[in-house]
Formats: C-alpha cells, structure tokens, sequence
C-alpha cells in the first residue's frame, strides 16, 4: 500500500476526531462519556495511520540505501534499476535515481569498451598517477611485466617495469610533467618469454575534462623490428660503400688495361701498314723477277749477260722476304700480346659481372628492409613518419642502384662479346699469319734456290730452259702467295683498326662505369 494513502486517511481521521472533540467538551458531564470515546479513538486510528506511513515510507529509504550501498560495495551493476511502483517523493527521487544509474552504466560500457580498445594495441600501455602507482593497464602491458591483470592495479610502476629509468635524470615522466607534454625516452631492452626485445617509453601527462592533471599515460612501444631493420640497413649501406670502392677499382683498372690495350693496337696497326708496304715491294719485285725468267726463256743467248742482274735481283727478293718474315713474326708477337690482354680484360669483366650480380642482391634486400622499415613506421604512427622518409629515400636509392646495375650488367656483356668476337678474329688472324710465314719461308727458300740457280748458271747454260721454266713457276706461285700475304696484312690493319674502336669504346663504358659508380656512391 503505498504511504501517501496512510497519511492522507490519518489527515482525515484527525479532523474528524478535532470535530467530534469540540462539541463534547461543550457539553454537560452529564450528557455522557460517548462522544469523547469516539473522539479518542478517531485519533488513535489515525496516529496509527501516520506511524504506518511513516514505516513504510522508512523502508522505502531503506531499501534505496541499501541499493545505494551495494553500488557503492560494486554488488550490484549501475545497469540494474530500482524496483519503482508509486507516485510519491521517493518514488521521484528513485525513478531519478535509476535514470543516472542508467547513465553511469553506459559511461562504464563506453570505459570498458576503451579498455578492450587498448588491449589490442600490441605495445604495453599504463595509466600512473603522481606517486607511480598503476591506475589502468592493458592486457599487453601484463603479458611484458608478468603480472595478474587482476592484481596490477596499485602496484608500482617500477615493480612493473624494473629497467626503465623510473624516479631518475632520464627519467621520461619527469621530462612530460616538466614540459606538460608527450616525451620519449631512450630505448631500453627487456625480456619477452624468453627473447630480448627492444622497447621506447613514451610519457606523456593525463588531464580530466576539467583540464586538472590525473596521471601521467605511458606507453612502452616496441621498436624491435625497426632498430633491427635499422642496423641492418646500416651494415647493408657500409657493404654497399665497400663494393662502390671496389667497383671504382676495377673501373679504373679497366680504364688502364684499355689505355694499354689502345696502345698496342695502334702499334700493330702501323706496323700492319709497314709490313703492307713491305709486302707491295715484295710483289713487284716478284713481277719483275718474272718477267726476267720470260726474257731468259725467250732469249738463252743474253743468260750469261742477265745471271748477274737476276743473281741480284734474286738477294733483294731474299732480303725482301726475310723482311715480310720478321714482320710477320712481329705481328704474331703482337697478336699474343693481344691473346693476354683480352684474357685478362675477359676475366676482369666477369669479375665486375660477379660484382655487379652482389650488388642487384644487396640493392633487392635494400628494397625489401626498406618496404618493411615503411610498414613498421606506418605503424608507429606520428613517431615513425620521420624513418619512414628515410625509408622511402632508401627504397628510391636502391631502386636506382639496381637500375644502374642492370644497364652496368648489359655494358660488361657488350663488353664480353665484343672481346670474344675480337678474340675469335685474333685466333684467324694468327692461323693466316702461321700460313704466310709458311708461305714466305718457302718463298725465301725459293730464292735461295734462285740464288743459287743464278750462280751456276754460267755452268749450267745448257739446263737454261728448264731452270726457266721452274723459275717462271715458282715466281708465280710466290707472285699468288705476296697476293695473299697483301690481302691478309690488309685484313689484319682493317682488324687493327675495328680493335681500336672496340678499345676506345670499351674505355668509354669504364668511365661510364665509374661514373655510374660515384653516382651511386
């Protein structure tokens, strides 16, 4: 029954009782007792009625306390409403209690949810007030520390967290209550089951919405991956640096054996250029032989006149031989120098090809450190963006160091071809020049037999005609020989010549080398 009932019945009662009463103590005592018996209990019925409300009214109170201290003991959840069944004062004041309990309740759930929100940041995160107690802490932060999340709240943060700098000059939550704002201290290593990790305390100071300071916010984020990506980066920059010196080495090297390589292919061309006019002396002289065995075959009667001329003859054409015989072993000489040189220059070559195949692979990994660097400090946020810049330059730097790798890559192949083609020219080049010293040995054995011819000519005048006849043989079969032997010197100062344009452009592509080289650099 509700309270109000009992009070307005006993307002009632009483008036009643007030106006019975009046009229009885005007009346005689001998009109009787009656009426003020009835007066009498008309007041007792409603002083019963007053204290039945009031009863009621206090255990009303009393069961609102009660719900009060449960809240307060946390028995009872802000979700849960107060029983509400009449119109009355603390009926109001209830159904106003259960409108801020219900709004309590959806603050706590919003807490809550923020709550969940910082467990699955991956980085250990603590609220801690002035005096370094913990006043919140996410799940990860218990994980790192050891601890219960059910017993973390209280504790001290240095308990929590032994190796960072608590209470000291390094101290980061000195440094943000000092300025007001986020600081990060110096990165610290701790134990995480078992593996060594590396961690970057950050603090920075909590206001309420009153702007009053609570606490201080410090979050242990981990920096494992980027200091592991950074020292990485720094020992793949210093191999890097290495091979650039030893690339500049072997481009300067290359640019010498070229200058060298240069130098005995102009000498050999001009000595090709020498041994061509040796070679045009040799055929005229051979013609002009020739045509001396025609005359003595025609005419047997001026022999004894000509055998002194021809015997004369016959030495300059020697003499003209052993020339085009010791050219032609210069030029064999020369072309083993060469046969050196381009072996060397082939292997050096292949040398840089190894080192230019080092450095696509280190430029890749460069690539890929750099792409991870990226994401980690994408994920760091605001304090990542600065290395995330770096990484970028670093990703763009390999990406130009494996561009100008690839285009070093397709040179040193230009390179190998060229010199298998210009050895491959020097081996055919040494096989004919083999075949013209054999040629003009027996072209000088010819002579020598010519030589000799002539001196017992004057004894030998009736075998004139034959000897004419194998002389005018042999001057022609070394007339076709000192033709070929032309044609191959003039092969071979052609070759000369395309062999110095091949060294020129292969000192060209050394200095392109070392260029692109310190450009990398």
């Amino acid at each position: 029954m509700r309270p109000t009932v009992f009070l307005y019945a006993a307002a009632a009662c009483s008036l009643a009782a007030i106006l019975t009463l009046l009229p009885a103590l005007d009346l005689d005592m001998d009109a009787g007792l009656g009426p003020l018996w009835l007066a009498c209990a008309t007041c007792l019925v409603s002083l019963f009625m007053v204290v039945m409300g009031i009863v009621i009214m206090f255990k009303k109170c009393r069961r609102l306390e009660q719900h009060f201290q449960d809240l307060i003991n946390n028995k009872a959840r802000f979700s849960k409403q107060y029983p509400v069944s009449g119109n009355g004062p603390i009926d109001s004041l209830a159904r106003s209690f259960n409108t801020v309990s219900s709004r309590v309740a959806d603050l706590l759930c919003i807490g809550r949810g923020y709550l969940r929100t910082l467990d699955a940041v991956p980085d250990p995160i603590i609220g801690i007030d002035d005096e370094y107690s913990v006043i919140l802490a996410n799940k990860f932060a218990a994980d790192v520390a050891g601890w219960d999340i059910r017993k973390i709240k209280g504790a001290k943060a240095e308990e929590l967290f032994p190796d960072l700098p608590w209470r000291t000059q390094q101290c980061f939550i000195l440094e943000a209550r000092k300025s007001q704002s986020r600081f990060e201290g110096n990165p610290v290593t701790l134990s995480v089951n078992g593996e060594e990790r590396i961690f970057k305390p950050v603090g920075d100071v909590l206001f309420d919405c009153h702007g009053d300071r609570i606490g201080y916010l410090v979050v242990i984020k981990d920096v494992t991956a980027l200091a592991r990506s950074e020292a990485e980066i720094k020992n793949k920059f210093a191999r890097l640096e290495e091979i650039d010196s030893q690339v500049k080495e072997a481009s300067a090297e290359l640019h010498r054996s070229g200058e060298s390589l240069s130098e005995r292919a102009r000498n050999i061309s001009q000595g090709a250029k020498e041994q061509q006019g040796l070679v045009e002396n040799s055929a005229a002289a051979m013609e002009q032989m020739s045509a001396l065995a025609i005359n003595v075959a025609e005419s047997t009667s001026q022999t004894a006149e000509n055998v002194e001329a021809s015997r004369s003859h016959a030495l300059e054409g020697k003499a003209a031989m052993t020339r085009t015989i010791e050219s032609v072993t210069e030029v064999q000489a020369h072309n083993l120098e060469l046969s050196s040189v381009m072996n060397e220059l082939s292997q050096k070559a292949e040398a840089i090809g190894a080192i230019m195949g080092v450095i696509s692979d280190i430029a890749d990994q460069t690539n890929l450190l750099a792409l991870n660097a990226a994401i980690e400090a994408a994920r760091a946020g605001e304090a990542g963006r600065g290395f995330a810049v770096v990484a970028d330059e670093v990703r763009k730097l390999a990406e130009k160091t494996m561009t100008a790798t690839n285009e070093v890559g397709d040179s040193i192949r230009g390179i190998q071809e060229s010199v298998q083609t210009t050895s491959q020219k020097r081996e055919a080049s040494e096989m004919a020049l083999e075949d013209t010293v054999g040629h003009a040995g027996q072209a000088a054995e010819v002579l020598g037999l010519i030589v000799d011819s002539v001196e017992q000519a004057l004894d030998m005048v009736r075998a004139i005609a034959s000897s004419t006849k194998e002389q005018s043989a042999s001057s022609e079969e070394i007339t076709g020989h000192i033709t070929e032997i032309t044609r191959i010197t003039v092969e071979t100062a052609l070759e000369m010549e395309d062999m110095d344009t091949a060294v020129a452009d292969l000192n060209l592509l050394a200095k392109r080398l070392r260029q692109t080289a310190e450009q990398t650099a």
